[in-house]
C-alpha cells in the first residue's frame, strides 16, 4: 500500500497490509502517530528521493508517480504490469480530491511522459489501460 495521506488503522487492518510506502509530498505532512509505531512494516521515503521525482516532474509527483520511481529505482523485478494508472484521464477512484485541483498540483501528462520513457528503455514494464 502507498499512501501520502492519513489512513484508516482500520483500513490497513481489513487490508492486511504487509508493507506500507509512505510518499509525503512535503516533510511537513508526517507518518502518522499509530503508524510511527509500525516501522517494521512502513518504508519512509527520504527526501533525496522525493526531490528527485519532482524534478523529473517540475511540479509536486503524484504518488502513483513516486511509487514508480520508487519501483524503477529499486530494480530486481522480473516484470511490472502498471494497471489503473492512466494519468487523471479518467476519474479517479481515490475521491480525496477534485479533477481540477488534482491537475493543477501535478503534471500528469509529464509524468506520463517518464513513465513512457521508462517502458521504451524497459521491456519488463507496460501499462496496461
Amino acid at each position: 500500500m502507498a499512501t501520502s495521506l492519513d489512513i484508516p488503522k482500520s483500513f490497513v487492518y481489513s487490508e492486511q497490509a504487509r508493507r506500507i510506502i509512505w510518499t509525503p509530498a512535503e516533510r511537513g505532512f508526517s507518518l502518522p502517530h499509530w503508524l510511527a509505531r509500525h516501522r517494521d512494516v512502513v518504508y519512509l521515503m527520504k527526501s533525496a528521493e522525493l526531490k528527485c521525482y519532482q524534478a523529473r516532474t517540475e511540479q509536486k509527483p503524484s504518488t502513483g508517480f513516486r511509487l514508480l520511481g520508487l519501483l524503477e529505482e529499486l530494480g530486481g523485478y522480473k516484470h511490472i504490469n502498471i494497471y489503473g494508472f492512466d494519468f487523471f484521464a479518467s476519474p479517479t477512484n481515490t475521491n480525496h480530491i477534485e479533477p481540477s485541483k488534482a491537475r493543477a498540483d501535478h503534471d500528469y501528462d509529464r509524468e506520463h511522459h517518464e513513465v513512457q520513457k521508462w517502458i521504451a528503455r524497459d521491456p519488463r514494464v507496460s501499462l496496461k489501460l
